[in-house]
């Protein structure tokens, strides 16, 4: 998130700005080089960062490497340093999240720091280190929490700052896979109260404890941590979870859920007019306001990788995608970062990648219980509505009851296509849903929504840092080709300068699962990522991670011994051949094939509208007279034109075969 500080500069079209006040909404800047002053409103600023069209940049350069927009993400830090931000985040969270306390004082912590001892069994911290985690936490956010090693050159990890830290740090150790004595870990402990201690006034020495108070210790060793390296983190969550009444929601983005459903609707190939089957909705609803603050509607099955999309688009600004739905009046106003997220237990809602990335947000993740909904009535209320009210009376609807059915076929009536849909979904949700009235309390959610807006912080964060915080964290050399990864090579100058200084062994590396035609490497000098192209180019142009997986599946089937690039491409293009002539060409398709092929094409919201490449679709319009398409509407008609036109259609017949 991009937090707007005096002192800090305001970068817009390759020009600097310092913020030298603000004052309520207004920003007072100040040019670098001409040094005139000029103002903008919070909001403008903010809408620039939003959308990427500008960035804050931190006076502190330490800050700006930990949190910059390219700086590195939670989930790409050592094991060990999460784990120590980890253990801080329990006694943090408990302080800003769940008690909500703004005075840092001996009489507020203290109570605190034995509540979480007694709730994680962890070791116990002081009250000022604890002040110290809090003040990093606000000005840097769950990346403050991580100890600061890597900022020291080449020195040893720098030590923790009090006894305790060190005695936890040391009884970690005796968890691991490896077997490590009791003596190991006490010499380590040991050694860094002393190495600490020679750089401390005399009357500040951190104490040191027998070797027997150690054993002892280490006997009472924190059961949560040994849990998470016996069962792992995500089972020893879920048997430390303790299950709370609810709070009293009191704003917009305190706490927003998520959730996945199927779209009562079968969607058509926009070009074929064929069914392509029913897409997934994940959606992502503020629980105070019931806005949807975002959604990702299409054929990738429930995971992280359709929550990610559904979480981008919640944060982020709706203006430049609205943009692309004349037929929308209305203005989408959420945006911003929420502090709770409600989820059920499902398998893809426990990734490590998903908490790393919501840990990095700020966002506190909650549990629901298994079997129990209406701890997320406010989301299910919304798929029934969606469902009820939007799909009624639209041709291809399914029908939750077989007597409501009789002998109509969804398949066979459906004539909505995704671009369609989606046009159709945007002027429900922006223009009926949002200006309508909700639940037993009637908070009608756009009045809401406006009315909480003005005095609640939304700080901007710009879409390339959401890009790298749900990216995939991997760590590759750096070889004399480059680096490698899903079997593609990634090269540039900028890497080869890396490896000419001698960094070559494990370099982090983020990939978007949704476009493969670069990787993000992290710079281990400055500690920001930069981005690196493919070698191939013309294959991984829009080239997702699911389309290469099913390319290099089809590739390993027929040719087993060749694994070069240029097997990849033409793979890929017997692939392309096989749509042509099975589905293109032919007109038909299974229902689960339609669906598998509508993944691999990403017909989406946003995204693609058919299974039918460019290329595949000049060929067949060569042939075709200029002035018609494959389904026999002009070219000038718009998805919604011809939607609405068949449906008056429909409600003609359908009226005709009811006077008779």
């Amino acid at each position: 998130m991009s937090k707007i500080t005096i002192g800090d500069y305001f970068v817009r079209d390759k020009r600097q700005f310092e913020i030298k006040s603000i004052d309520g909404s207004t920003i007072e800047l100040e040019d670098v080089i001409s040094l005139i002053i000029t103002e903008i409103p919070f909001t403008e600023m903010a809408d620039l960062i939003f959308r990427g069209e500008a960035q804050i940049v931190s006076s502190k350069p330490k800050v700006e490497n930990i949190s910059g927009d390219n700086a590195r993400d939670f989930s790409s830090y050592p094991e060990a340093l999460k784990k120590v931000a980890l253990y801080r985040w329990k006694f943090v969270k408990k302080v800003l999240v769940d008690k909500k306390i703004t005075k840092f004082s001996p009489k507020r912590l203290d109570p605190v720091i034995d509540e979480v001892v007694e709730e994680y069994g962890v070791e116990k911290t002081s009250w000022r280190t604890l002040k110290r985690w809090l003040d990093r936490y606000q000005e840097l956010g769950m990346r403050g929490l991580v100890p600061l090693t890597e900022f020291k050159g080449n020195r040893e990890s720098r030590v923790p700052e009090e006894t305790d830290s060190y005695i936890y740090d040391a009884l970690m150790k005796l968890s691991k896979k490896e077997r490590v004595s009791y003596r190991t870990a006490f010499t380590k402990f040991k050694d860094s109260v002393l190495i600490e201690n020679s750089t401390r006034a005399e009357d500040a020495q951190l104490p040191l404890i027998t070797y027997p108070s150690f054993v002892k210790r280490a006997k009472k060793l924190a059961p949560y941590d040994i849990l998470v390296e016996q069962i792992g983190k995500q089972k020893a969550d879920i048997l430390f979870s303790t299950q709370k009444k609810a709070e009293r929601i009191t704003k917009i983005l305190d706490r927003a859920e998520i959730d996945h459903t199927t779209l009562d609707l079968f969607i058509i190939d926009e070009y074929l007019r064929l069914p392509l089957g029913r897409p997934t909705v994940t959606a992502v609803l503020d629980r105070k306001s019931r806005s949807i603050l975002g959604v990702y509607i299409g054929f990738e099955p429930p995971s992280f990788l359709s929550i990610s999309k559904a979480v981008k688009n919640a944060i982020s600004d709706k203006t430049a995608l609205l943009s692309e739905y004349p037929s929308v009046k209305g203005k989408w106003h959420c945006r911003g970062v929420f502090t709770y997220i409600a989820t059920d237990v499902g398998r893809d809602f426990m990734s490590d990648m998903f908490e790393d990335s919501m840990l990095d947000l700020g966002i506190t993740i909650v549990k629901n219980p298994v079997k129990k909904p209406w701890y997320k009535g406010a989301i299910e209320s919304y798929f029934k509505t969606l469902n009820q009210t939007l799909l009624d009376d639209k041709p291809g609807k399914v029908f939750s009851s077989l007597f409501d059915s009789n002998d109509y076929n969804p398949e066979k009536n459906a004539v909505i296509s995704m671009t369609t849909f989606m046009e159709i979904f945007y002027v429900w949700l922006v223009d009926i849903y949002h200006c309508m009235p909700k639940g037993e309390d009637k908070v009608i959610p756009n009045i809401s929504w406006l009315e909480d807006e003005v005095n609640v912080d939304t700080d901007p964060v710009s879409p390339e840092r959401l890009n790298i915080i749900f990216s995939e964290n991997d760590t590759r050399d750096n070889r004399s080709k480059g680096i490698t990864i899903n079997t593609l090579w990634y090269s540039s100058d900028a890497l080869t300068k890396l490896r000419q200084s001698g960094y070559i062994k494990e370099l982090s590396v983020k990939t978007n699962r949704e476009d493969l035609s670069t990787i993000k490497v992290l710079n281990p000098v400055s500690k920001e990522f930069f981005d690196v192209p493919a070698v191939d180019q013309e294959y991984t142009r829009n080239l997702t991670l699911h389309q290469h997986d099913i390319i290099k599946k089809y590739r390993n089937k027929y040719a087993a011994d060749n694994t070069d690039e240029l097997s990849l491409a033409e793979a890929r293009q017997r692939i392309e051949d096989i749509i042509e002539r099975e589905v293109v060409l032919n007109r038909k398709m299974k229902i689960s094939a339609a669906k598998r092929l509508s993944r691999y094409r990403k017909v989406e919201g946003g995204g693609n509208s058919s299974v039918v490449s460019d290329e595949q679709k000049a060929k067949i319009e060569a042939a075709q007279p200029k002035n018609s398409t494959t389904d026999g509407h002009s070219k000038k008609s718009s998805g919604l034109e011809i939607f609405c036109h068949t449906l008056k259609k429909a409600r003609a017949e359908k009226k005709d075969q009811s006077r008779d």
